[in-house]
């Protein structure tokens, strides 16, 4: 990975006064190479221009989080709650549902769906419980680390979470997945 750095830094330098140039990694990702000498991932999200870090997010001391959860409407009269927290170098989710069965066991499955049609599971990490919430722990692993990038980079669609004996499947319109991305991006920095 330093190597394929390295040589993508190397081309920026030759190549700030052509064209916008697209390379890949030896990892198979794929970046732009930038005029001005920079380069960022392709697939890297644009954050909107009149976004506000202060009104997305908080701080207290290392830790961020959301300002307040997203709450989605679920069908059949169920919901789940999004509340995104950063400390260190881990981002957690916590997960809140709102149905007529809320016991949700370690390990139960939460599906992401991209509005790009990517998608990805994950366990839950929080304890046992029949309050309805659940943990998505990132920045663990190789799969927790491509979460993270995928919820920085692309808008969320929906999101569906096994509790003990059925889901929850809940949607979210245009307007929540920008605010998802744009509270992630916070969170994360440029």
């Amino acid at each position: 990975m330093k190597s394929s750095c390295l040589f993508i830094l190397s081309l920026l330098f030759c190549l700030s006064s052509y064209a916008q140039m697209r390379a890949t990694t030896e990892d198979g990702r794929a970046v732009l190479l930038l005029r001005d000498g920079t380069w960022r991932f392709a697939n890297a999200a644009e954050a909107p221009e009149s976004y506000d870090c202060n009104d997305l997010t908080q701080t207290d001391g290392a830790m961020s989080a959301a300002q307040k959860p997203l709450k989605i409407q679920g069908r059949n009269g169920g919901s789940v709650s999004l509340y995104p927290k950063k400390g260190g170098k881990y981002v957690t989710m916590l997960i809140a549902t709102e149905s007529d069965e809320n016991c949700m066991i370690t390990g139960s499955v939460v599906n992401l769906m991209f509005r790009d049609g990517t998608q990805m599971d994950m366990k839950n990490s929080g304890e046992a419980n029949c309050d309805g919430r659940g943990l998505l722990t990132m920045g663990a692993n190789d799969k927790s680390n491509q979460l993270l990038t995928l919820l920085k980079t692309k808008e969320l669609s929906s999101v569906r979470v096994w509790n003990k004996t059925s889901s929850i499947l809940a949607t979210l319109d245009p307007e929540d997945s920008k605010l998802m991305l744009n509270t992630i991006w916070c969170l994360l920095g440029r």
